[in-house]
């Protein structure tokens, strides 16, 4: 896959051969998305390869920031940097650090749970996949406004344009749990990069790409930037090119919930990130 997955017509093939299999969501559960077309959402992710519809509920944002500030996170993920952010103010005068990671402990997060298993992501997830949707992760992080880096450094915490491949296809949901402009950290998604691939960004052995050379092959206005109230949602194909930009002004946490369509890639995945 990690060869092959990079190409569109390996990908489009892997699609026709696998298997359906229908979500069984649980009984009685409700969305916390109950005015969104899961349908509609991913006929748009298949045009543009991002749909920007979702918002939290206010009541599990408050739940998921409450659980951020009285929970212990990670300097760079690293396990010896550990990190207390007890609120937003907080988290704005932070400068050792490019981002801080809540790593495994989001698992405790009864918010985040209940997001993992919403009817309404499942049914976009499945939709798009054309299959059932496994979990593969979910994610919950600070980017915080930390100038004196280079630019290596920042492709090591997606800090530049690049494409995922995590699993033949995978979606992945995001929300932003503060206020979030082109100054504090908004995610960058490329429309249309998972449909229109030149072959020089299929057969690259890199999964980063420079913005430069990305324009020879992108309209300006296809490079979409994502801002949005604390709240404010989306859901990608992050086989597509993204990019979170390094905030400047704000420190800004987000939250992904990340679905697979391939089982065993997904157990892969776990162990590896357990490490």
């Amino acid at each position: 896959m990690f060869v092959f997955g990079r190409v569109l017509a390996a990908r489009s093939l892997h699609r026709l051969l696998t298997r359906r299999e229908k979500t069984e969501c649980e009984p009685g559960s409700e969305s916390l998305f109950p005015e969104v077309d899961a349908a509609a959402a991913a006929q748009r992710m298949r045009r543009d390869g991002v749909y920007a519809g979702l918002r939290l509920p206010d009541a599990i944002l408050h739940d998921i920031l409450a659980f951020s500030f009285c929970t212990n996170c990670f300097g760079n993920s690293d396990s010896n940097a550990l990190l207390k952010i007890g609120s937003i103010a907080q988290a704005e005068g932070v400068r050792d650090f490019v981002i801080a990671d809540y790593r495994e402990a989001v698992d405790s997060c009864g918010a985040i749970d209940r997001l993992q298993r919403d009817p309404v992501l499942l049914s976009i997830a499945e939709s798009y996949l054309g299959t059932a949707p496994c979990l593969l992760r979910s994610r919950l992080w600070w980017s915080f406004c930390c100038p004196d880096i280079s630019d290596r450094e920042r492709e090591s915490y997606s800090q530049t344009f690049h494409f995922d491949l995590d699993d033949w296809r995978s979606v992945k949901f995001f929300f932003y749990l503060t206020d979030t402009d082109a100054s504090s950290g908004a995610h960058q998604f490329v429309r249309g990069s998972l449909i229109r691939r030149p072959w020089a960004l299929q057969l690259t052995p890199f999964k980063a790409c420079g913005e430069t050379t990305l324009r020879k092959y992108y309209h300006p206005e296809d490079i979409l930037t994502l801002t949005g109230c604390a709240g404010f949602g989306f859901v990608e194909d992050s086989f597509g090119f993204h990019r979170g930009i390094a905030p400047t002004r704000r420190a800004r946490l987000m939250l992904e919930i990340e679905y697979g369509c391939s089982p065993r890639l997904v157990q892969m995945s776990r162990q590896s990130l357990q490490r």
